[in-house]
């Protein structure tokens, strides 16, 4: 069993064969306090918060997260590429991101949780090719306000106060805010090709800060978590997202299919999350 040694080779895998090798190099260092070093996607390491059991145990004992996910955006970011990675949490899918685009290409990691984001930015600075980290919540409007953390689901970080989190209890910390409009400026980065959102929740504000980066970049490829029953009006955003976008689900083993908002948010499962690809109308499923 060899590393993967060039990540685009996840597209000749089957989700199997990627998980089992994934799992075979898998490996763990605890650090100081809170702290610890695991290794993910057999090569790339990533400082962690022990503490944490929403993401943490997988990427320590499996070193993957989210195969379909992982999967889609092999397929989609190519060398030179510019990507955003909003909710990056530990920066899994930042590093994912970073070395498929590679050394010509730029990777933003956008993460509000200070004390996640610490981390992060140290995770950036071993690999090669790293990438750059903003502290801070994406939205609608700039300035400070305040997140959300539970305890010990530091990946629940959220704008909003999502449910009662019992013994656990939140974390409430005030962080800094902004539009990705206004923020991809004062990083230098004009052209985007790849979004990856996980925002619990606070989608629909995300997107109502980036018209100016959605007209610049009309062929912008987005991976985002669709969370209807945690958006204040999902039938709205729902046509903002059918208006531009032509939306497909992410399954195991590079399947892509297409996904009615509507009749989704008419189902049973209108308050579940599903992960959806939006492209741009017509535009075709990128190949291998």
């Amino acid at each position: 069993m060899n590393p993967l040694l060039d990540l685009s080779d996840i597209n000749r895998l089957t989700s199997y064969e990627f998980e089992s090798v994934c799992r075979g190099f898998s490996s763990f260092a605890r650090l100081e306090g809170r702290t610890g070093l695991t290794r993910v996607l057999t090569k790339y390491k990533i400082f962690v918060d022990i503490n944490d059991i929403s993401l943490v145990p997988h990427l320590v004992m499996d070193g993957f997260w989210e195969t379909p996910v992982t999967q889609c955006l092999a397929r989609l970011v190519r060398p030179g590429d510019t990507c955003i990675d909003v909710g990056a949490h530990l920066g899994y899918f930042s590093v994912l991101m970073s070395a498929l685009a590679g050394g010509s290409g730029k990777t933003l990691a956008i993460e509000p949780n200070p004390r996640i984001a610490s981390l992060l930015k140290r995770t950036s600075e071993i690999n090669h090719p790293g990438f750059r980290v903003w502290e801070g919540a994406l939205s609608n409007l700039s300035g400070r306000t305040e997140i959300h953390i539970p305890r010990l689901h530091t990946g629940d970080s959220s704008l909003l106060v999502r449910k009662e989190a019992g013994e656990e209890g939140f974390i409430r910390e005030e962080v800094a805010v902004d539009t990705l409009d206004r923020l991809l400026p004062a990083f230098g980065l004009g052209q985007v090709d790849v979004m990856k959102i996980d925002a619990e929740g606070a989608e629909p504000l995300i997107f109502k800060g980036m018209p100016e980066t959605l007209s610049a970049n009309p062929d912008l490829k987005i991976v985002m978590e669709f969370s209807p029953g945690l958006y204040h009006d999902a039938r709205e955003f729902s046509r903002i997202l059918s208006e531009r976008f032509d939306a497909y689900t992410i399954e195991s083993g590079f399947r892509f299919v297409p996904f009615h908002i509507t009749e989704f948010l008419e189902s049973n499962e209108a308050g579940t999350h599903t992960d959806l690809l939006l492209l741009a109308k017509g535009a075709q499923m990128p190949d291998d």
